[in-house]
């Protein structure tokens, strides 16, 4: 349903205040004040004000431009808009992966992790929801999982495999050069959370149980495509130089 544009409001507006200062010059002149405009067009004119806004305030928490000029639809909002073609979890699921495209943690397991020198790294009997904590120590960067404590080089290799044990992984591979792992870690840190602020987004108006459920769905498919990838040998492959000095 077509409510007006920005432009329109404005103008309304300007209208309502011409009105009132011709009002006050007729009363001290004497004349009669001019006709008022129609209880519909001042609601019309409200109504419009307000949901633009909205759209800004939408757009401003969205990170992008608010919109100019252009005209609103009324009833549906932005959100229930994205979500009007899901269904079941397996759908949210599949569109929070799709959103996130380069962004979607295993594709960065992928892409920066697999295919530079690695090690393996086991979690060793994971449990499924144990509290993931680092914590600093007098013996240095420990992870904690639950009730077991796994004692880590620095802080970044500490967040690097946090994220993986919040996803239920066993085994994964980490970067041998230590100098990556900081940066890689917030990389997938912020992968992590894009994915939970996508859930939350994108199906505001379900039930706890189902974003639960989503959520369920996200981290076995994760746990799915870093076992596909592989956490590589435990030890990484050096070659020897065969190169030989020319006399």
């Amino acid at each position: 349903m077509f409510i007006g544009t920005t432009s329109e409001t404005k103008i309304l507006l300007r209208q309502e205040r011409n009105r009132q200062r011709t009002s006050c010059r007729g009363r001290q002149q004497g004349c009669a004040p001019t006709e008022l405009p129609s209880k519909e067009r001042i609601a019309r004119a409200i109504n419009i004000s307000r949901r633009w806004g909205e759209a800004t305030s939408n757009a401003t928490a969205r990170g992008s431009a608010p919109p100019v000029h252009r005209v609103f639809l009324l009833g549906t909002s932005q959100a229930n808009k994205e979500t009007a073609t899901l269904k079941s979890a397996a759908d949210y699921a599949a569109r929070v992966q799709a959103e996130l495209k380069s962004a979607w943690l295993p594709t960065i397991y992928r892409e920066r992790v697999r295919k530079t020198r690695t090690r393996a790294y086991s979690f060793e009997q994971l449990k499924p929801k144990a509290r993931i904590e680092i914590q600093h120590t007098l013996l240095g960067v420990e992870l904690k999982i639950g009730s077991r404590r796994l004692l880590c080089p620095d802080l970044a290799t500490a967040r690097y495999l946090s994220v993986f044990a919040r996803a239920g992984c066993e085994q994964v591979a980490v970067p041998y050069d230590i100098t990556k792992i900081s940066q890689l870690a917030d990389e997938l840190e912020s992968s992590w959370h894009r994915m939970l602020l996508l859930v939350d987004h994108l199906a505001a108006q379900k039930s706890d149980a189902f974003r639960a459920r989503i959520r369920q769905l996200l981290l076995a498919t994760i746990r799915d495509q870093i076992a596909e990838a592989g956490a590589g040998a435990s030890v990484p492959e050096f070659k020897p130089s065969t190169r030989q000095r020319s006399e």
